[in-house]
């Protein structure tokens, strides 16, 4: 096998862009033009780019068949398989009922479809993932070429996350197969120019599939309606006998966008006359209250080993606790809104980047769950978006530079340029609507993966333009190689394409060594103390020696500081019947000139030496600042770390030997936040 490098002659160069103009219907007619790298002979072309998508099914599929016998998931157990069961026994007069309303459609309808039978369900998700796949691959296509499906297979097959939603009872399924098959429809209507009924029709499918499955496109559609809608006024003014490609396409999708609104909006209509409810669905109080509320920081509170309370906020408002009825719903979102009225501008600029942090790199809790490969993934996506966007910019500035220019008229945008401009735009649309919301990697992957699967595989293509993949097969040989056109420097491309997959990993280390799982001390929300230590006689040292006045000097790294918690202690927590406790420590650490603290390790340590640790999350790692301040550690005190028998609260020091600690106190607090949050509604 030889591999070549070689420059082709400009105007002699085959580009995958000037090739993609040809594509059919289905994209067949894109990949079977394309040189491949695996079959050089004619006859295979077509055939082998076809290998791609067919190795993303198969891998589907091999994790659906892994995971096919998995425990259902708790919201569909509890939440989508009842609502199933229930329409399949009271048929259509299940619309009339409650039960109907407190989740979209599609949540209880497909899993009907099956009989609400978790074998059926899942079977019937492989067929999805297949619609996804084609979808996707055909799309990839006509955006970049063959390059870019390659890519979109790629990070499609191999995300460590959303395939394993394909094997379970859940929305994600239907709900991506619907947005695959409405940015693949749109594609061929923009960037194919294939108008005609069926393409129209079948776009507003999908997306009435979204809408229904999960509703987070219900702002971001009618928006793109309204932007069709302005465009074609102005196309018509301009030029107003004139009716080109372009607008034929944004008149299309103008008629596809309104029909896919057609069946959610009798949908709310019907919710809304007959329940009160003008939405597709109740949860969304409970997104909110939950997304920006600050002791959980806007995530999932077991994150930080936390209980939900919206419940408790219906219960106090209404004494109810179902957190999908209409009134909780409601009280949710008002609570919501006073949440985010009782942040300064600089605290809530401060939550709000945090989240839109995570909801891009995802939470460390999540990376813990689902492997490095959930952020890793996310870094290489963005990094290429960044790279591919900075090229263009600097490739626009050098073309005004050469026409001698700045304000010389720029060549009019292609229709791949204008698509792929409105998924970017979509993306961030999404982002802004998602920042208020309740965060967990699976909204997060779901939500926003399929447009970065997309823009990724489409900027990676457009670095990769001026290369073009050659071989050939010559007396058992195997001659595989690229060539680019004159004024390309194949080595600048190439440093390019091994700055993203090497920075990667290094921004990913980078990253992880520098943050950490771990309660805000100065956003705790409205507690109260049932507990308070602050006697040098209820605390055990190791690897410290006593000074004076609850002051201690490290003599062993690490070191441990232990608060005894007795029975007496024990049962006054315990008759408190405290749904979220804290556990809060003051301290001063001052280290030797030069030296540092690092992390603190928080744990319960009973009476006969062992150390109870968590279920289901890290340690409790707690970052020291170590300047002679006062600083305050702050965990949970659930589960683990609610103490059940005498013990010890346990706090591992890793400071150098000569460390002052100066001990004020430990409280066990309780959290009162919902209880405040109701006291400041007005019912």
């Amino acid at each position: 096998m030889h591999l070549t490098v070689r420059r082709a002659a400009g105007a002699g160069a085959v580009s995958e862009d000037s090739l993609s103009s040809a594509a059919g219907a289905c994209g067949v007619g894109v990949a079977g033009q394309f040189m491949s790298p695996f079959f050089p002979n004619a006859q295979f072309r077509g055939r082998s780019a076809w290998l791609w998508p067919a190795l993303a099914a198969i891998a589907g599929w091999i994790n659906i068949h892994h995971r096919f016998n998995q425990v259902v998931h708790a919201d569909a157990e509890q939440t989508y398989l009842p609502a199933a069961r229930l329409f399949l026994e009271q048929g259509w007069s299940f619309f009339l009922s409650p039960a109907s309303y407190r989740v979209v459609p599609l949540a209880y309808l497909w899993p009907a479809l099956w009989g609400a039978e978790p074998y059926w369900i899942r079977l019937a998700n492989g067929g999805l993932w297949l619609g996804c796949v084609y979808f996707l691959w055909n799309t990839s296509l006509l955006l970049g070429g063959l390059r870019a499906g390659i890519l979109a297979m790629f990070l499609w097959a191999i995300h460590p996350e959303l395939p394993r939603y394909f094997a379970t009872e859940l929305t994600e399924p239907i709900f991506l197969f619907g947005v695959f098959g409405w940015v693949y429809f749109s594609a061929k209507i923009i960037i194919q120019k294939k108008i005609n009924a069926t393409t129209i029709w079948l776009a507003a499918l999908m997306l009435t599939i979204t809408l229904l499955s999960r509703p987070v496109l219900q702002i971001i559609a009618p928006i793109l309606l309204i932007t069709c809608l302005i465009q074609m006024g102005t196309s018509n003014m301009r030029q107003p006998q004139k009716i080109d490609k372009t607008s034929n396409a944004c008149r299309a999708m103008a008629i596809s966008l309104a029909l896919s609104l057609i069946i959610p909006a009798i949908w709310i209509f019907k919710n809304g006359i007959i329940f009160g409810l003008w939405g597709l669905g109740t949860g969304s109080g409970t997104g909110l209250y939950l997304g920006t509320h600050p002791l959980f920081q806007g995530t999932e509170p077991p994150f930080l080993g936390l209980n939900y309370d919206v419940n408790i906020l219906g219960i106090t408002a209404l004494n109810e606790g179902d957190h999908l009825s209409i009134a909780v719903d409601r009280i949710a979102k008002n609570a919501a809104l006073w949440q985010i009225k009782s942040m300064s501008f600089f605290e809530g600029l401060l939550f709000f980047a945090r989240k839109a942090w995570w909801w891009l790199m995802h939470h460390p809790s999540q990376v813990d769950a689902f492997g490095s490969a959930l952020r890793k993934m996310r870094i290489f996506e963005i990094l290429t978006v960044g790279t591919f966007m900075l090229t263009a910019i600097h490739k626009k500035i050098q073309e005004k530079k050469h026409s001698g220019s700045f304000f010389a008229k720029s060549p009019p945008w292609t229709a791949t340029e204008i698509f792929s401009a409105a998924l970017f735009c979509i993306f961030f649309l999404m982002l802004a609507q998602l920042l208020p919301i309740l965060y967990n990697s699976r909204y997060s992957s779901a939500l926003l993966d399929p447009w970065l699967i997309l823009i990724t595989s489409y900027g990676f293509s457009k670095i990769l333009a001026s290369l073009n993949f050659e071989s050939t097969f010559k007396s058992y040989q195997w001659r595989i190689g690229f060539t680019t056109n004159s004024d390309a420097k194949i080595f600048k491309i190439l440093l390019k394409i091994a700055l993203l997959i090497f920075s990667t990993p290094i921004i990913f280390n980078a990253i992880k060594n520098r943050e950490q799982i771990k309660i805000d001390p100065d956003h705790l929300g409205k507690n109260i103390s049932h507990l308070e230590i602050s006697l040098n006689s209820q605390t055990k040292t190791y690897g410290l020696v006593y000074k004076e006045k609850n002051t201690w000097i490290v003599t062993e790294s690490p070191a441990a500081f232990q608060v005894t918690i007795n029975q007496e202690s024990i049962n006054k927590i315990t008759e408190s019947a405290v749904f979220n406790g804290l556990w809060k420590t003051e301290l001063t650490l001052t280290p030797p000139q030069g030296g540092a603290c690092r992390k603190a390790e928080i744990s319960y340590q009973t009476d006969e030496g062992k150390i109870l640790q968590p279920i289901s999350r890290r340690p409790l790692l707690l970052a020291l600042s170590g300047n002679g301040k006062t600083e305050q550690l702050v965990t949970h005190a659930n589960n683990e770390l609610r103490p059940h028998q005498p013990g010890s609260l346990r706090t591992v020091l890793n400071c150098p030997v000569g460390t002052v600690l100066q001990w004020k106190n430990t409280q066990f607090l309780e959290s009162r936040h919902p209880w405040d949050a109701n006291s400041h509604l007005v019912h």
